[in-house]
């Protein structure tokens, strides 16, 4: 099995929904964008498949050079283009992925989302079993996932200083509210680890939810704040 080389097409609605309602407006060109091999061309094929039952078309660019609109051609094209960013696949895809090809899924959700990092979410990693790699740096590589998860939701993300102390990451949600995020492997090496991932969100005298993220920790109840593991975080779909 080929992934996306065979008539059925994996449909990443995720983005097919934000890219629909531009579909038919004549006055806008659509900007397809994103890393090599992350699924622009399946997803180009997704939407001429829409469109074609209906006889129409639709003008799109892709490409995944982030120089794809320099200079004169964005000035020329100002006000008359939308671009989407497209990314490697989530968890949560990669997962709905798997079943869709029928491609065998690990019950244990941890040891699954350590194959899609060890794939980095590329669709034709698939086709290649039996990758191994024991040097993954989880530290990065979490706070990487988490951050592409929340622009993938449309969340704006910065990294915040409360005092002198810094949290992970501060989100803004289309709908102006606010989230801050502490992202770590784990908070049970040691109490001094617990402490260090919580003490931030003790600085922060607002309301807005707090989340401390981990790959596999026992989930914790303290102080209001949301302790989740990441992989069950994204296979189910859970927004901030």
């Amino acid at each position: 099995m080929k992934i996306g080389a065979g008539v059925r097409l994996f449909t990443r609605e995720n983005y097919l929904n934000k890219i629909r309602g531009f579909c038919h407006d004549d006055g806008m060109i659509r900007v397809i964008t994103g890393v090599r091999r992350c699924g622009k061309s399946c997803l180009m094929r997704c939407i001429a498949e829409e469109l074609r039952p209906e006889g129409g078309f639709s003008i799109f660019i892709t490409g995944s050079n982030s120089y794809l609109l320099p200079g004169e051609i964005a000035t020329k094209l100002s006000g008359r283009y939308i671009e989407f960013g497209m990314k490697t696949l989530d968890f949560s895809e990669y997962c709905q992925m798997k079943h869709f090809f029928e491609l065998p899924v690990n019950p244990g959700p941890v040891t699954e989302f350590d194959a899609c990092i060890l794939e980095g979410g590329l669709p034709k990693a698939m086709d290649y079993s039996g990758l191994t790699d024991n040097r993954i740096n989880y530290g990065p590589v979490l706070e990487n996932i988490v951050y592409r998860y929340a622009r993938a939701q449309g969340c704006k993300v910065s990294v915040g200083r409360i005092g002198k102390l810094e949290c992970d990451f501060i989100l803004r949600n289309p709908e102006m509210g606010y989230t801050y995020i502490q992202v770590a492997m784990t908070i049970m090496a040691d109490r001094s680890t617990e402490e260090r991932e919580y003490r931030p969100f003790e600085q922060i005298r607002d309301n807005y939810p707090k989340y401390l993220l981990t790959r596999s920790d026992p989930i914790q109840q303290r102080d209001g704040i949301i302790h989740a593991n990441i992989p069950e975080f994204m296979q189910e779909g859970r927004t901030f």
